[in-house]
């Protein structure tokens, strides 16, 4: 069995991704849509086994020790960004939602969690959020060591990446939260995400679909509870770090050459 950076394969295009088999006996993905992506042939696809990341284990064993804590009719809604601050994760679309959301209610508030890479990325969301009026309802954390507290803020979280997200770290966290997530349909969203039951999913690239659900799940606090416990219990079970080990384990047992 080998470990290997698959980045320095996928430089090489489809000629690194058929050298795949000769390097490795198991080839462990992150969701299906990455085992469609790069299993280029049959042979590739067979060795390819799919095992989603686990909660890391600092967030598992704060989640875990969560009392569910879900707003009352009079409080504020909050809703977070959790990531970096760039075009591609769609930093720029949580705003523009915000800034609809806001056009029908003051009671909703927004937290941008995250650092950013280019500084005048940074600066120019800002500058936007003045000249749309938002500062009294939108904050910047800037980069976070742990996010726990925003988490433990949060009512609803939203992933809104512009691009096919592999997986989507954010979404787990938030669910073993007991948060409702609203995410961009992006990636391994849906492998993630039952739609109605452990979240909602609406078009990727839609700062006007995502407003809407955010207003819809202010008027119905109801929904947050069901949509939290049932988040909550789904990420804790499914994606357990020790289950995970275990899993690794055997997959590297069933690909070490016996005898």
């Amino acid at each position: 069995m080998a470990l290997f950076p698959l980045r320095t394969l996928l430089r090489r295009g489809s000629e690194g991704l058929e050298s795949l088999p000769s390097l490795a006996d198991r080839i462990v993905v992150l969701s299906e849509r990455a085992r469609k992506e790069l299993a280029s042939s049959r042979e590739l696809q067979e060795r390819m086994v799919t095992v989603p990341p686990p909660l890391r284990p600092e967030i598992f064993a704060a989640a875990s020790q969560e009392e569910p804590r879900f707003p009352g009719e009079e409080e504020e809604l909050v809703v977070a960004y959790l990531g970096v601050l760039s075009r591609h994760k769609g930093t720029r679309d949580f705003l523009s939602a915000a800034a609809l959301v806001a056009r029908e209610t003051r009671r909703v508030r927004f937290i941008v969690a995250g650092g950013a890479m280019d500084p005048r990325y940074e600066a120019s969301l800002r500058k936007r959020v003045r000249r749309l009026r938002l500062e009294n309802l939108v904050t910047f954390t800037g980069f976070l060591e742990d996010p726990t507290p925003v988490y433990r803020q949060a009512h609803v979280v939203c992933l809104v990446s512009l691009y096919e997200e592999p997986f989507g770290m954010v979404v787990t966290e938030a669910m073993a939260f007991g948060k409702t997530v609203v995410a961009y349909e992006t990636g391994a969203v849906r492998e993630i995400l039952q739609e109605g039951e452990t979240g909602f999913i609406v078009p990727k690239g839609d700062p006007g679909a995502l407003a809407r659900r955010i207003l819809a799940l202010a008027k119905e606090r109801g929904v947050l509870d069901r949509i939290g416990a049932n988040a909550s219990k789904r990420s804790l079970a499914r994606y357990n770090p020790s289950d995970y080990v275990q899993r690794i384990e055997r997959i590297m047992e069933e690909a070490l050459p016996h005898g």
